[in-house]
């Protein structure tokens, strides 16, 4: 939430705003506020008040009549009663915000009040929708507080209007405090005090709403209104002091390296289960090590068919537990918030649990659709799944689900409310957890990806031609890259209705896929950046394939950086260019025991020049493709990577220890992302 540290007097309140921490960026792990718009008036501008010193240019509504700046002050004058101004900062969206506003006013009204506003969320420069705080200064020289929502042309009062102690007189300056916080509900708090004065402790009024209008980011705005009453215009409505943090709810995501882990990786099964792996331990105790990546699957959450759904939410309280104490073990300090390690959270839902799989296949065997019916819930009984042994170049004989299939869709549905409850109930402030990945019917790994080539599953609308051929197929249940798509869609639609997730920053794993096209990947992340409250500035994109190490083969790093366009190539291009981006080095660079991935070790360190001996400058080369270089030789540009995962046990003791070179990358790595990566703000 908005930090709410009422500081105690005017100018003290605005300098500690001033100096809140800009940004999301680095390890910080408070809820990172920044101040958005500010403005001291400091200049003269005849008509208008031209651009505040942050946040842009003032548009002026219903035009710049009757406004200027004098140097000192930001002046709106009234001629006439029923009359409106409004400055809007069209250049700045914000979901939340904490705005301070001194004013004066030049004559104490007569016949009726005089109206000030702090609009907050608006959807245009004008007479738009949006909540609009206020301060009345009445005839009697008292004022009132209260607030209104305006959509589609009505205003509706929110809450019980209140009176504050301080009286008007024109020779006193005032500041007004309003916090517009939250989604469904949405709090909005004001406070008003006498400059020279304590600011109040608690807000004065404070109202609640849920206007589905009203839910997402919009433009900040000041206004002035005379009652149809008013008799002595005009007025003056004098601004100065004005200053905008936002922190949009949103916990601040880390940037740098991330250690990938399984579940598993956290349950040393000879010790019991009672502490993580060493390997984890060792990779999490490195200083450039910021953040984790944290996978679990369907199996890991409902290990038998009669685990209830309190049980797994429970779990996800567990996991979180051993990660702390796995981060404790490492020498890792707790924050303020008593955090270790921020993690990353995602769900690889193709691993199904022992009690919903059917028995293995061996290769090439038939059929290759089957049906398990022990598997059911509310959307019907049995579970389409295909064996990956029937698959030309399966490498195992596991069954997947199809994501179009509506029981595997439902089951997906139920671990993602599994998930959500969970960290409601054990992060339910986002600090452990500030990521989440797109919880969807994935059908291989945690990406859009599909099992199998494109003659198992075709491109285009029309169904599987060899689905006609597979025993117990259901024609109409044939998948399709649409279908497999509408799946993908439906569960980016579904997030926002998860208030755990909605103040959390989302992540969406692109695949190298040719089965699947950058098209429908990119249509996904639409969908996610529609639905995400505080927009696309939440919506973190991000691929396993980097590449520097793409399966160990160098002819794919090169095509890459040649130009090549092929369907395989095309996400990397893409996410290359987005704002914020995350990558994973797709596999291991050694083994368990900390001997080299032969092929993969080649890979990330023979660059440019293959066979020639590992460099610490042919590591760096590997970074160019994440923007980092300052000498402007980055091929695409500079900044943008938000983090890049590393598996544990290239991080581990033995690793670090054959492989020094590694570990220095590693370092550099962090060091580049740390120094390089886009400041990362709602």
């Amino acid at each position: 939430m908005l930090r709410k540290k009422w500081v105690k007097a005017g100018m003290t309140l605005l300098l500690a705003a001033l100096l809140m921490p800009a940004g999301w960026y680095g390890g910080n792990r408070a809820y990172a506020s920044s101040t958005i718009a500010s403005d001291d008036c400091q200049r003269s501008v005849g008509t208008g008040w031209g651009s505040a010193d942050s946040g842009g240019a003032w548009t002026m509504y219903p035009d710049g009549s009757y406004t200027w700046t004098n140097g000192t002050t930001c002046n709106m004058q009234s001629i006439a009663a029923n009359l409106t101004h409004q400055a809007t900062l069209v250049d700045v969206s914000a979901l939340d915000t904490d705005t301070v506003v001194s004013f004066k006013v030049s004559k104490t009204p007569a016949g009726d009040a005089f109206r000030i506003q702090i609009p907050s969320r608006t959807s245009d420069s004008g007479d738009s929708n949006g909540y609009r705080p206020y301060v009345d200064i009445k005839p009697d020289g008292t004022f009132r507080l209260g607030a209104l929502k305006h959509v589609s042309g009505t205003n509706t009062s929110l809450g019980t209007a209140v009176t504050p102690s301080p009286t008007f007189t024109t020779t006193s300056k005032y500041f007004v405090r309003t916090i517009v916080e939250g989604t469904s509900p949405t709090t909005i708090s004001v406070k008003l005090w006498k400059d020279g004065t304590s600011e109040p402790t608690n807000p004065q009024f404070t109202a609640t709403d849920s206007d589905s209008a009203l839910q997402t980011a919009g433009h900040v705005a000041l206004r002035t209104y005379t009652y149809p009453g008013l008799t002595n215009y005009p007025l003056t409505a004098l601004f100065d002091d004005y200053v905008v943090n936002s922190d949009s709810t949103y916990p601040s995501v880390p940037t740098g390296v991330y250690v990938r882990l399984h579940h598993d990786d956290l349950f040393d099964p000879g010790q019991g289960g009672a502490a993580c792996k060493t390997q984890v331990a060792e990779a999490l105790s490195r200083s450039y090590v910021h953040g984790v990546s944290l996978y679990v699957d369907w199996a890991d959450l409902q290990p038998s068919q009669s685990t209830t759904h309190s049980q797994q939410v429970a779990y996800i309280g567990t996991l979180l537990d051993r990660l702390d104490d796995c981060a404790a073990t490492a020498g890792k300090a707790a924050d303020q918030y008593g955090v270790r390690i921020p993690a990353f959270i995602h769900l690889e839902p193709t691993a199904l649990p022992g009690w919903a799989t059917l028995t293995p296949l061996p290769s090439g065997s038939s059929p290759k659709h089957r049906v398990n019916n022990a598997v059911s819930n509310s959307a019907g009984t049995g579970l389409d799944v295909i064996s990956f042994a029937t698959i030309p170049g399966g490498a195992f004989s596991t069954d997947v689900p199809y994501s179009q299939a509506p029981v595997y869709q439902q089951v997906v549905k139920d671990l993602r409310s599994v998930i959500a409850d969970g960290l409601d109930t054990y992060d339910p402030n986002g600090y452990k957890v500030p990521v989440v990945q797109l919880i969807a019917p994935a059908m291989q790994s945690n990406e859009m990806g599909v099992p199998g080539n494109t003659t198992q599953f075709p491109r285009g609308g029309s169904p599987d031609i060899y689905w006609t051929t597979l025993s117990g197929a259901n024609v109409a249940d044939a998948w399709t890259e649409a279908k497999h798509a509408a799946a993908f869609n439906d569960a980016a639609s579904d997030m926002s209705n998860y208030p755990a997730f909605t103040k959390r920053t989302w992540a969406f794993n692109f695949t190298s896929d040719a089965s699947v096209t950058l098209s429908d990947q990119t249509g996904v992340v639409a969908t996610l950046r529609s639905e995400h409250p505080a927009g696309a500035d939440r919506v973190i994109v991000k691929q396993e394939n980097l590449a520097t190490n793409y399966a160990g083969a160098t002819v794919w790093r090169d095509n890459y950086r040649s130009g090549e366009s092929g369907n395989q190539f095309q996400p990397s291009y893409w996410i290359q260019n987005q704002e914020f981006h995350a990558w994973e080095l797709w596999v291991p660079y050694t083994s368990g025991n900390g001997t080299a991935l032969a092929a993969k070790a080649s890979s990330l360190m023979n660059y440019p020049t293959p066979g020639t001996p590992p460099s610490l400058s042919q590591l760096d080369e590997n970074a160019r493709f994440l923007h980092f270089p300052t000498d402007g030789s980055a091929p695409y540009g500079e900044s943008g990577t938000l983090w890049v995962e590393i598996w544990s046990r290239d991080l581990s003791d033995a690793a670090v220890t054959n492989f020094p070179e590694f570990a220095q990358f590693a370092s550099d790595l962090d060091s580049h992302i740390r120094s390089h990566a886009a400041v990362f703000s709602p």
